[in-house]
């Protein structure tokens, strides 16, 4: 836009020199005007040639000026997608050391202490507030899959089991297609991000639950319901 209003000001400073150097010049008897035009002998055809010519050349700076606008909008709207993508990163950093945390507790949460329950909960909120405003366009939904799409998808199946004894403990429904309301931003984008890495990474997901199950309880996969509780699939299906 800053482009457009200074072709703008070039033109019509251009146009009004023309006009001042042409009254300058007709006071100094340079140019003698006719008192009376023979409009019988005008050439009309080049009248319209020349009409012809600054609408074509009004057009034109009109055409410029939409072009410039439309470039100016996707500077502006890459601007912001940058501003919020870095407060959204800053959000999920400070998130980092309860993660981590997480990634090292026992399989079951009711076996976790203090600091491990804040810990969930503060990555939950993380990741609540996150998925709200991916879901509500606020952040663009590719980005977010892009960078937080994988660690949306394991933290809410090692934080799954927790967020609905949350609900229970709040008569809350216990998944958010039934219209649960505690993390339910959180469980839609999450159940949506592996749906999507099932289909186009099958083996991903359940690599995780096996890793996971090693990771907390190395004897886990010796009992063969253990075994088969970690092969099964997720029962959540995405919202739609």
């Amino acid at each position: 836009m800053r482009t457009a209003a200074i072709i703008f000001l070039l033109l019509g400073s251009f146009l009004l020199g023309v006009v001042v150097m042409f009254t300058i010049a007709h006071s100094y008897g340079v140019i003698e005007y006719p008192e009376r035009l023979d409009l019988t002998s005008f050439d009309w055809n080049g009248v319209s040639a020349i009409a012809a010519l600054l609408t074509f050349a009004i057009n034109v700076l009109l055409v410029l000026t939409v072009v410039i606008g439309f470039k100016g909008v996707q500077e502006g709207q890459a601007a912001r997608s940058a501003q919020v993508l870095a407060w959204a990163t800053a959000q999920m950093d400070a998130v980092k050391a309860d993660e981590k945390r997480l990634r090292n507790s026992p399989l079951d949460f009711r076996d976790w202490d203090d600091a491990m329950q804040e810990s969930a909960g503060r990555v939950c909120n993380a990741y609540q507030r996150m998925c709200y405003y991916a879901r509500n366009g606020l952040i663009d939904a590719r980005h977010f899959r892009s960078n937080w799409g994988v660690n949306t998808s394991i933290y809410w199946l090692l934080l799954e089991p927790y967020v609905k004894s949350e609900r229970e403990k709040f008569s809350d429904w216990a998944t958010a297609r039934e219209g649960a309301y505690l993390r339910a931003d959180f469980e839609a984008m999450a159940l949506k991000f592996i749906s999507h890495f099932n289909k186009a990474n099958p083996g991903m997901i359940a690599a995780y639950r096996v890793q996971r199950a090693q990771q907390a309880a190395p004897t886990a996969l010796t009992s063969p319901d253990a075994a088969s509780a970690v092969d099964a699939p997720h029962s959540g299906q995405p919202e739609a």
